[in-house]
């Protein structure tokens, strides 16, 4: 298993490494179901209501969930043959999703369609720059996507924001989540939490274990949640 999403505590959306997909009804989980015989794996998915999910792949194909069954697997980032490489996705309603790539590349959805690629974050020849990896999209007007040189970005529907350092650390564990605009958490691979407030950002050592934090949750300003390689969990209560 690769990627969860819960948009309610009645509903859940999980995919795993060989293609498949799970859903959990508030006390049950369905059995896995094949809906990506891709060679790339699934790698992201993110529910905005138990009636609607995306997931991407390691490929460049995306699918999307209505509720009751899965599209088929969509092409949307060839990246010039070298396969899309999708590392995340998140929406913030069923109109308004977007994705990242490793390839330094962001795509919208608008309920029907997806937009070609975009770069937001070129290679500028720095060790993981460019690779994106993880992408948070609190409203349909704020993402906030961070890649594996300690870069952060910020979307207002409109454009991106030119990559800005935020962490000297690098690697592909970089995970980002905000609860909104004035509020974001990203973790890097060396146990550092680093937290917006809408302006700047600050950073805190929380993991002395030093596994890396490959996923954190922030479902409001005051709670997040984040799991490390090495089977730790860790919670956060907001601003002391």
């Amino acid at each position: 298993l690769v990627s969860v999403s819960c948009p309610s505590s009645s509903f859940c959306a999980t995919v795993d490494a060989l293609g498949n997909a799970l859903t959990y009804t508030g006390t049950t989980w369905s059995q896995p179901q094949s809906i990506d015989p891709s060679p790339g794996s699934l790698s992201s998915v993110w529910c905005s209501s138990r009636s609607f999910c995306a997931a991407v792949d390691m490929s460049g194909n995306t699918l999307t969930y209505n509720g009751t069954k899965w599209s088929s697997p969509r092409s949307i980032d060839l990246n010039q043959g070298r396969g899309g490489n999708l590392e995340s996705v998140s929406c913030s309603t069923s109109s308004m999703c977007v994705a990242v790539d490793g390839y330094g590349n962001a795509l919208t959805y608008n309920g029907t369609a997806w937009s070609s690629p975009q770069t937001i974050d070129p290679d500028s020849g720095a060790l993981d720059a460019g690779y994106l990896t993880s992408v948070s999209c609190p409203s349909n007007s704020f993402c906030m996507a961070v890649d594996g040189a300690g870069n952060a970005l910020t979307y207002n529907r409109t454009a991106w924001s030119s990559p800005q350092s935020i962490d000297n650390n690098r690697g592909n564990g970089y995970s980002v989540s905000c609860s909104g605009s004035s509020f974001c958490v990203a973790l890097d691979p060396n146990g550092n939490a680093l937290t917006y407030n809408g302006t700047a950002w600050s950073s805190q050592s929380i993991d002395p274990h030093i596994n890396g934090i490959p996923s954190v949750s922030c479902p409001t300003r005051s709670f997040c949640a984040a799991v490390d390689a090495g089977d730790y969990a860790l919670t956060y209560a907001g601003p002391k």
